[in-house]
């Protein structure tokens, strides 16, 4: 028998030995004795563990130490030598497989629990390769206390940061430049004014952006050129916001690429611009997209927070015409270059505020790829004769599940498919795609 005790509260009935029968929404192992929910983290559901500590919190019970006496059949080691303790990979001692089951029972649940809907039918998951799979990624930097250099990711459940020298969810040219990024940053007279590193990848650059809240000295800038060199990348400054963004040296590229061969489409992106983290993915889901709203040469398609125009341009190769709104001047610019760059003529971007725009636009069909937020204020504005075929892609099934009950329970609209993208394996999260008629 465990006993925990926290101010005048007294568990004394809480027995040794429990069996977890889910992961919660942050990938944690749960157990139930009666009405009480004990946290159990880093353990798997199917799992019989024997704890020795236990902690009260305000909602549950946490086992703060304990022994597993029946793994289950899908526990696999870690691959990274810093899963448990850093904060960004919570699956890796799951099997690829077991991982895509949990965020398919996570949609579930929250579109039944939140959203008071289920879809006719579910949508095969979108897979992933389960590592080296991210081509975006910002790593935080500061001093240690004895002057070394620490440059990685915060620590799980902690603000500190964990240093990194190795990520196998990385694109392999970013992975790679892990540990001379270590070397560069111990030359740099800013170092201890230097917060964050930016790394992204187009199909053949890879780009590095140094923020730094000091100015640059000779040498700082002679040993950034060093390291631009030796390891074939393209390096920025950034002093301040987006638009201090500077190339290091004046005549490199200062934009990357990435290509969708299939619809004979290049979208170019400036280095801090936000494109889907994981390029197979990506090209999977628009494949997938472009299925679920079965474009014909006559629709007429809203594409709403297309950002650089990673939906809208492929689109408007099969579409009558297609607009794009997205809230961020710089990403509608990019995005109506990148229509231009690509000789496409029936497609045109506008910026406006979706909390607060009005759709005025005709059109039969509607992409919606919204933030973690959702898209509920927008929603709540389509005109009475919107689309017949809404398709949305969300990253958070809790409000995709809220703006569903809305769709299908205010406006009359049916949710036919529903089913995840694993966007990001070995993480909790969950992207989704649902696909809404009339």
């Amino acid at each position: 028998m465990a006993e925990v005790e926290r101010g005048k509260v007294a568990i004394t009935d809480l027995p040794e030995r429990l069996l977890i029968d889910h992961l919660d929404s942050r990938g944690r192992g749960i157990a139930h004795h009666g009405q009480l929910r004990v946290v159990c983290d880093g353990a798997l559901p199917g799992e019989v563990i024997r704890a020795t500590r236990y902690e009260r919190s305000r909602r549950h019970v946490i086992a703060q130490a304990y022994t597993i006496e029946q793994a289950a059949e899908a526990r696999v080691t870690p691959l990274c030598r810093y899963f448990g303790e850093c904060g960004g990979c919570q699956l890796q001692h799951a099997r690829y497989d077991a991982q895509l089951a949990y965020k398919e029972s996570h949609l579930k649940q929250n579109l039944a629990e939140y959203g008071d809907v289920s879809p006719l039918s579910w949508l095969p998951a979108l897979p992933s390769s389960p590592f080296h799979y991210r081509r975006r990624v910002r790593l935080s930097a500061r001093m240690g206390d004895e002057g070394d250099v620490i440059l990685g990711f915060h620590r799980k459940l902690h603000s500190y940061l964990l240093d990194i020298s190795a990520c196998p969810v990385l694109e392999p040219r970013m992975h790679m430049l892990l540990e001379p990024l270590h070397a560069v940053l111990a030359q740099l007279s800013v170092r201890h004014r230097l917060p964050q590193i930016e790394m992204s990848c187009g199909d053949q650059e890879v780009a590095v952006v140094f923020r730094h809240l000091l100015p640059l000295s000779n040498n700082d800038r002679s040993v950034l050129r060093h390291f631009a060199e030796l390891h074939d990348v393209l390096v920025f400054t950034q002093a301040a916001g987006p638009e201090s963004l500077l190339p290091l040296i004046s005549e490199q590229m200062t934009s990357l690429q990435y290509s969708f061969p299939k619809y004979q489409t290049r979208l170019v992106f400036a280095p801090t611009d936000f494109i889907q983290a994981n390029a197979q993915v990506n090209q999977n889901l628009v494949a997938a997209m472009m299925q679920l709203l079965d474009v014909q040469e006559h629709d007429v398609i809203l594409d709403l927070f297309c950002g650089i125009g990673n939906f809208s341009l492929p689109l408007a190769r099969y579409a009558r015409s297609v607009i794009g709104v997205e809230g961020h001047p710089a990403l509608v610019a990019q995005a109506q270059f990148n229509a231009e760059h690509n000789g496409l003529r029936n497609v045109q971007f506008r910026q406006a505020d979706l909390n607060t725009w009005v759709p005025d636009v005709a059109h039969t069909k509607l992409l919606i790829d919204p933030p973690r937020e959702g898209a509920i204020e927008i929603i709540k504005r389509l005109p009475g004769d919107s689309a017949e075929t809404i398709v949305y892609v969300s990253c958070m099934p809790k409000t995709l599940a809220r703006d569903a009950r809305y769709l299908v329970h205010q406006r009359g609209y049916t949710l036919t498919k529903a089913g995840i993208v694993d966007m990001f394996p070995q993480t909790r999260h969950v992207e989704t795609i649902a696909v809404f008629q009339r």
